[in-house]
């Protein structure tokens, strides 16, 4: 909640007032975990979430002074986070699917464009200017669709989608 959310919050307060003289944009760097619940990070995704919710508003009320708000919603990008350690211990609760969730997680670790790639797609998202969010990473662009169709039907799609690929339904209690 720190990193992704308060942080976020403090920054821009402290330069609010250089920001409205300038008129210039903020940009907060969101993720698919504002909308979709990945499985053990729902730290992650409350504070991604409260991220998205703050950038929404803050988009409104500073609109009238000329500041912009950009929100960046990023599905995977390459990296090394994990560094190909195993993320479950033997005391997890999660210990009876800990081999299928590692390797999903070095697999999300390892797809999606690099990191280069993605910054090229949010600088030039946030140059066009086509709209208040910049979606960046082929995942993203699904949100779109789900989340209307989400709303739409009340049908839990995401939920579904993630107890399947995370194995949640195979848990041994």
């Amino acid at each position: 909640m720190d990193t992704s959310y308060i942080a976020s919050v403090h920054m821009i307060n402290t330069f609010l007032p250089l920001l409205l003289q300038a008129k210039g944009t903020i940009v907060n760097h969101g993720s698919i975990a504002d909308f979709v619940p990945v499985p053990l990070n729902a730290a992650h995704c409350a504070a991604k979430a409260a991220l998205y919710a703050y950038s929404r508003t803050l988009r409104l009320e500073l609109a009238p002074f000329g500041v912009d708000v950009v929100y960046l919603r990023t599905a995977n990008v390459r990296s090394n986070k994990l560094n190909e350690t195993p993320v479950l211990g033997p005391d997890s609760l999660y210990s009876s699917i800990s081999k299928p969730l590692n390797d999903l997680f070095q697999w999300v670790e390892k797809s999606g464009p690099t990191a280069d790639e993605a910054a090229k797609d949010m600088v030039s998202g946030i140059l066009r200017k086509r709209g208040w969010i910049v979606r960046v990473g082929h995942t993203s662009w699904t949100i779109l669709f789900t989340s209307w169709l989400e709303n739409v039907t009340g049908f839990d799609i995401w939920g579904m989608a993630m107890t399947k690929t995370y194995a949640l339904d195979k848990v041994k209690r």
